[in-house]
């Protein structure tokens, strides 16, 4: 009788052994999934602000080429106005030369006529 109460006690323990190994193995397997989603997630970030930086640099690279158009643009409007103040100084530089010259033909007419009189 105390035989079969300890076979008795050794198989209940031996159930519940395994019940305890099967709940563990659950808990792990559970435990297993949740580290793999927390994996991918925080893999899906990285990709997220890896897409954020080439963003940025694309953004970054597009200012810097503007701001090269730009100031190609001032310099192109710089150079063209050097040329009409060129322009405008040679304007200036013929305007004094007719100037001189009716000068000096108004000089000579005024002598003309004192040596006429």
């Amino acid at each position: 009788q105390a035989e079969v109460e300890r076979a008795q006690a050794e198989k209940e323990a031996a159930q519940q052994a395994a019940q305890a190994a099967a709940q563990k193995f659950a808990v792990t397997a559970v435990e297993a999934e949740v580290v793999a989603a927390i994996m991918e997630s925080a893999q899906a970030k990285v990709k997220a602000a890896q897409t954020k930086v080439e963003a940025a640099q694309a953004e970054k690279e597009a200012l810097q080429a503007a701001l090269r158009a730009a100031t190609q643009e001032a310099a192109a409007r710089d150079a063209a106005r050097a040329e009409v103040e060129a322009a405008q100084a040679e304007m200036n530089r013929a305007r004094a030369q007719v100037e001189i010259r009716q000068a000096e033909r108004e000089t000579q007419q005024t002598a003309q006529r004192a040596m006429a009189q």
